[in-house]
């Protein structure tokens, strides 16, 4: 049943016990089917949470590094692991299973390389997995034990499942780090593999369970000394090692950057976390932490939702619910951007993010009721307050830590559980509800500013508010952003610089979504349009410091544009696109001409629906742009997107006798701008300049 002895310890093997006569498993395994999707999302999701439930109280933030490296097969157990993939892809092939057998014959080629790839996620500043805790991990389903009534972690014991989805070999080797007063250090590594129940290789009559381990004589854990060097920890904590490490994607640690971002944003804001990513083609480390999350928001490294939900709990909350029965008080965060998702999240004591569908019945109860539709765009995320309501909350979740429901309790217990978070939601709707109103008010106290900038259509005139929608006051960030470039069939408009193939788009001032213009990938990979715009690899700075966008009229958009640098002959870029309800699915608005410029010695051109501002000399203020957006709908928003400056642009001679050809047809000013792009001010200017004859305003 066990086999060869191995050189990493002197009585270490991977052992399979007999069924006798017990359950066989096949290859479909009900406990990795969780995680089969999104494996890696979900592999960094379960292994954090781990470590953040084991935190050492008084500690400085958990540390969990996450690496590839390459483990001699010898340290695995390579040779006693063997004869039991043999049997396993003997058994798969006995009863058809066509997967397992594709599976098992590529574990055979990897463990014949002295080398095994190996995934490595270790953590540091944690308690480390003593007696039972251990226990529960490596020989047990189903049976959590997690370190107080206060630790909201995983309540169902299937986390441990996750690794295995991306373990080409099936094994993964555990190893921990403890100190007690008895024992003084402790260091403990045993290996587990899940494969198929399978024939013995000395004896084909009898059946193995379907798990094994890789442990000292007698099942023991290999122990100090005997453990192997990679496999040793130099700090108190835990690490596993998942062997024949093989993710589906290429670029597994984009998806895990994503995972942390998205999952642990709260814990890493308090300080509680620091993820440090490593990949072995990658010379540098993408460490995640307090001090860094603001630059990979900006770079879009999570989701368009995260950046929205982190800009809410930075700020303090707005308000907190009274206890209503087992659930205590609740805190709410907002942040009322524009082109926030319209949606609540609740992210649990540890700093974990639960739910933020809008699924209200079925997995997010606090999602509001009914009459937030004409609400704008908001974000807003719940916390509890104390360690018992957390707990109470847990037992409400799903095995995947993905949902809440009443449903998931005794059913003695769901009718007063969903009349406690009806009231909470109740309660939290209304808090979200005042915040709102609020902004409403603050975003009418704008009208005088507006009206300054507009004089000649005063926002403040009876009958022309209703000619407004959402109006955008972005305020400038001081992190950097990606800019995009558009490919154009007028080469000498635009730069072309090499695309991105991770497809995460470009970059606005304001975050992702309308309120920002959430940079939209098109073309290649990702489907749409050919021709498509590229993500620039160059992280560049903001050239806008801030945007006021008003319908002024009928298809008619006027903006107030405030550079970063108003350095004359510098050009600022950008597109202009929905927002709203309308959210930033929607197509960049096309623009068909420019009606006015001020100051009026600004030149100005657009070509693919992006405006151009050289500034003038001497001119430090705003530059105020009148735009023919060429559609007459009325969109509850309008968001910016920062562009890429053309770096070539059509010499003054060619634009001047293009003018002198079309003022030949009989064009006016304002027409021949249409055509070429340009402000007819600058058209205006050329005619002027150059003394050409004929052009009529």
């Amino acid at each position: 049943m066990c086999g060869n002895l191995m050189a990493a310890s002197s009585n270490a093997a991977w052992c399979f016990a007999p069924t006798n006569g017990g359950v066989l498993y096949g290859y479909n395994n009900a406990g990795t089917e969780h995680f089969k999707q999104d494996p890696i999302g979900k592999l960094v999701r379960e292994t954090v949470q781990n470590s953040l439930d084991a935190h050492q109280d008084g500690l400085p933030p958990v540390i969990v590094d996450i690496y590839e490296c390459d483990i001699a097969a010898e340290y695995i157990g390579a040779t006693s692991l063997k004869p039991h993939l043999e049997q396993a892809l003997a058994r798969t092939k006995a009863t058809g299973q066509i997967d397992g057998q594709k599976d098992y014959r590529n574990a055979l080629s990897l463990i014949r390389k002295q080398t095994i790839p190996c995934l490595a996620i270790v953590d540091q500043n944690t308690t480390g997995l003593h007696d039972r805790k251990w226990d529960s991990l490596i020989y047990e389903d189903g049976t959590p034990e997690k370190d107080g009534p206060g630790s909201p972690g995983g309540s169902f014991g299937i986390g441990k499942n996750a690794p295995y989805n991306v373990a080409a070999l099936h094994a993964v080797i555990y190893c921990t780090r403890y100190t007690n007063g008895r024992q003084g250090r402790v260091e403990r590594m045993t290996g587990r593999a899940q494969l198929v129940s399978h024939p013995s290789s000395h004896d084909s009559e009898m059946m193995l369970q379907h798990v094994g381990f890789y442990a000292a004589a007698g099942g023991q854990p290999i122990t100090g000394p005997d453990i192997p060097d990679p496999f040793r920890l130099a700090e108190v904590g835990t690490g596993l090692w998942i062997v024949g490490f093989n993710p589906a994607r290429t670029r597994w640690n984009h998806a895990a950057v994503r995972a942390t971002i998205d999952n642990f944003f709260y814990a890493i804001h308090n300080r509680n976390l620091i993820v440090n990513i490593k990949t072995q083609r990658m010379a540098e480390t993408v460490t995640i932490s307090h001090d860094t999350i603001d630059s990979l928001l900006e770079q879009r490294k999570a989701s368009p939702r995260t950046a929205y939900y982190y800009r809410a709990i930075v700020q303090d909350p707005i308000g907190s619910t009274e206890p209503i029965g087992f659930i205590g008080a609740l805190d709410v965060h907002i942040n009322s951007e524009k082109g926030a998702p319209n949606r609540v999240a609740y992210v649990n004591r540890r700093g974990m993010l639960i739910t933020d569908t809008k699924e209200r019945r079925r997995s997010n109860p606090f999602y509001p009721r009914s009459g937030h539709g004409a609400w704008p765009d908001y974000a807003a995320v719940v916390t509890a307050r104390e360690d018992a309501t957390d707990q109470q909350m847990r037992r409400m979740e799903n095995p995947a830590h993905d949902l809440i429901t009443a449903e998931r309790l005794p059913e003695g217990e769901q009718e007063a559980a969903r009349r406690h978070l009806t009231d909470a939601s109740a309660q939290i709707q209304a808090i979200i509800e005042q915040a709102i109103r609020k902004q409403d008010e603050a975003d009418i106290s704008n009208l005088t500013e507006l009206a300054e900038m507009f004089p000649d259509q005063d926002p403040t005139k009876p009958g022309n508010r209703e000619l407004n929608t959402r109006i955008i006051t972005p305020k400038p960030q001081p992190h950097r952003v990606t800019t995009v470039d558009d490919d154009s069939d007028q080469a000498e408009e635009s730069a072309d610089e090499p695309g991105d193939d991770n497809g995460d788009g470009g970059g606005s001032i304001n975050g992702d979504g309308p309120g920002g213009g959430k940079g939209r990938r098109r073309g290649g990979r990702e489907g749409g349009e050919s021709g498509a715009r590229k993500t620039s690899e160059n992280v560049k700075p903001h050239t806008i410091s801030g945007m006021v966008i008003m319908r002024t009229g009928t298809g008619e958009l006027s903006v107030a544009l405030s550079p970063t640098n108003p350095q004359a002959g510098r050009k600022v870029s950008f597109s202009i696109e929905p927002s709203g309800e309308v959210q930033w699915r929607e197509q960049r608005i096309p623009i068909s001409a420019i009606n006015r410029v001020e100051p009026s010695n600004a030149e100005v051109e657009h070509a693919n629906d992006i405006v151009t501002v050289t500034i003038p000399k001497g001119h430090n203020g705003p530059i105020i742009l009148t735009l023919d957006a060429g559609q007459s709908t009325a969109y509850t928003g309008y968001g910016f997107s920062e562009r890429q400056a053309p770096t070539n642009t059509i010499p003054t001679e060619d634009r001047v006798a293009q003018i002198r050809d079309l003022m030949a047809e009989g064009l006016n000013q304002t027409e021949i701008g249409g055509r070429l792009g340009i402000s007819r001010q600058r058209v205006s200017q050329l005619v002027v300049k150059h003394r050409l004859k004929g052009g009529k305003r």
